[in-house]
């Protein structure tokens, strides 16, 4: 019998793309990876999650819903001492006080180069909103000289719950993606999605595009270029998944079953929707998946279909690169199911561009609405 507790949301994308450098290394060159036996196309699933969490997509879906999304900084000092100055007119020496306290003492972390963290945090928007508010109503209290007086360790210990999940919704990306504070393991998040680095489902070769720029006050006799260089690119068929854990993110957005099926619609379009920016303005590659497969699943198995690709594929003369990836992705998922078995509850949803056998539409009404049947049933 299927746990009532238990339910995950997996996609799988195939998505090719044209000449790209989307993700590079320490020299420039495009990601890349040993698979099956030979070299493959790679972007880092950080890259990807980035681009998930920064599209306005993800964003707008989540602030409609009346959640809130994450800052991912080492300069939340000078946000804190911004807002205490433009929103509530603090003067500059109360601001960068009550800021440095902030930092050092509520959340915990070390102050490097004046006012940068000594790593990035990763905080919600409106806590960042509480904390400032709270940092005014107890200004007096907690710019005392005397740091042990007892008053001013109750505050101090009343605003470090700002960050723990004391009865409310972390943000939503933090929910999906997790954190990890050095300093203070109370304020870390367990993350409930899982995102893979992206390969390609082909053997690929890295090409180097050797470029001029011509100087445009050039005089008419004057030859030869401005400057001159090269940059390296591939074009790449990817195989491309993630998985939630629904429940777990249901209990990171505070038990929000709204929240939570808003949160997993918002991620999967953002998921299929945005492109690491990677030399995007010389390249442009805008290329959409081909096909998505969803599966919303509670018999507890999570399957990435990555094997489908250890023998890589070629296109035919009567199909894409894309049909023959799609086809053996599908096909490897039917072959596992026929093995290992899958529950009758799990549901399958998605579309193939070529087949035109559904929409995005139509797959995040799906998801969405088997998401909240699921998590308003489940208690706090």
């Amino acid at each position: 019998m299927a746990n009532e507790r238990r339910l995950y949301v997996e996609i799988h994308a195939i998505q090719n793309f044209t000449t790209n450098n989307l993700n590079r290394d320490d020299v420039g060159s495009p990601k890349d990876c040993v698979f099956g036996g030979v070299r493959r196309a790679r972007i880092s699933s950080q890259a990807w999650k980035r681009a998930i969490r920064t599209n306005p997509v993800f964003t707008e879906t989540v602030k409609g819903a009346g959640g809130d999304t994450g800052i991912r900084t080492k300069k939340i000092m000078g946000e804190i001492i911004q807002q205490l100055v433009s929103s509530f007119a603090l003067d500059e020496e109360e601001a960068v006080k009550l800021s440095e306290i902030s930092i050092t003492e509520i959340i915990g972390v070390k102050i490097k180069k004046k006012t940068d963290t000594e790593y990035l945090l990763y905080i919600g928007e409106q806590d960042i909103q509480e904390l400032v508010s709270q940092l005014v109503v107890n200004k007096d209290i907690l710019l005392m000289e005397n740091t042990n007086d007892s008053a001013r360790k109750k505050i101090i210990k009343e605003m470090k719950k700002i960050f723990s999940n004391t009865g409310k919704a972390y943000a939503a990306d933090i929910a999906l993606f997790g954190r990890m504070f050095a300093d203070d393991k109370t304020l870390n998040v367990d993350a409930s999605c899982q995102v893979a680095h992206s390969i390609s489902s082909h053997k690929v070769s890295m090409d180097i595009d050797y470029f001029t720029a011509v100087d445009d006050l050039n005089a008419e006799d004057e030859t030869g270029a401005g400057m001159i260089g090269y940059t390296e690119m591939n074009g790449s068929c990817h195989y491309r998944y993630a998985n939630i854990d629904v429940s777990s993110l249901y209990s990171n957005l505070g038990f929000n079953s709204y929240l939570t099926s808003a949160t997993v619609g918002g991620f999967i379009r953002s998921f299929i929707e945005s492109i690491p920016t990677g030399k995007q303005n010389s390249m442009a590659a805008h290329n959409p998946p081909f096909s998505v497969l969803v599966l919303i699943r509670d018999d507890g198995k999570l399957w990435n279909l990555a094997g489908a690709f250890s023998k890589p594929v070629t296109s035919h003369s009567d199909k894409s690169l894309e049909e023959v990836t799609s086809e053996t992705m599908i096909n490897y998922w039917e072959a596992l199911a026929k093995v290992y078995g899958v529950s009758d509850s799990v549901i399958k949803t998605g579309f193939t561009i070529s087949k035109s056998d559904g929409s995005l539409a139509e797959t995040l009404e799906t998801v969405e609405k088997a998401v909240a049947s699921k998590s308003s049933k489940w208690n706090n």
